[in-house]
């Protein structure tokens, strides 16, 4: 993800190791600030634990130099909206020309999955500077979705969607031997494979088109 610097907006709960992780990896001047989003179930004593385990973090990214704040969000109806919020507020902070990463890792299952479905369904604008990133939490790995460019595969029209199944499965081909499979007019062909390129679907090397390297990662 190119661009400015990174505003984070991290699921957290009664620990802060993955937070503390990930600004570790990304490099103290990658990051802005962080919104450390905690969800209030109903149950305070739960809370006044996500405030604690905050404090730590605040302590810890102010000697770094990193903004931060808590974001609550309430257990309910509304939480996606809220969650939503959260990552709207990550994305005003981070400025026109900052990225936003929305961070999965800590903080109960509940809450990754509203920030999850939050990011998905945000404005065209944040989506297109947003990506969704997980750790493993008992283990090494990691997961990095850039949200635009997946909800631009998930609304791909039918031909377009054939192309992109049709190198996924076959790998690299000529527009040609592509067109043959396909059985497209060569017109609608060319019209296709520009617009994915455009929107970083594709790639051509020399003669063949493939899938951008993130796009295999996706499908």
């Amino acid at each position: 993800m190119a661009g400015g610097r990174v505003v984070l907006a991290a699921s957290i709960g009664f620990t802060i190791d993955f937070v503390v992780r990930r600004v570790a990896d990304l490099g103290r001047g990658s990051v802005s600030h962080v919104v450390a989003v905690g969800l209030a179930s109903g149950d305070e004593s739960s809370w006044r634990r996500v405030e604690e385990a905050y404090k730590l973090l605040s302590h810890y990214l102010t000697s770094l130099g990193i903004g931060s704040e808590l974001y609550r969000v309430e257990l309910g109806r509304n939480l996606v909206r809220e969650a939503r919020n959260a990552i709207a507020r990550a994305s005003g902070l981070a400025g026109p020309d900052g990225q936003v990463e929305v961070y999965v890792t800590g903080g109960p299952r509940i809450l990754v999955l509203a920030l999850t479905v939050a990011a998905l369904t945000s404005s065209d604008e944040v989506r297109r500077r947003t990506r969704i990133v997980a750790y493993g939490e008992n283990f090494e790995g990691s997961l990095e979705i850039p949200v635009g460019l997946l909800t631009d595969i998930l609304s791909l029209d039918k031909e377009s969607a054939r192309i992109v199944n049709t190198l996924s499965r076959m790998g690299p081909m000529r527009a040609e031997d592509l067109r043959s499979s396909l059985n497209m007019v060569r017109s609608t062909l060319y019209k296709k494979l520009r617009d994915l390129h455009s929107k970083g679907i594709v790639d051509k090397d020399d003669s063949l088109w493939r899938l951008d390297r993130r796009v295999e990662q996706l499908i």
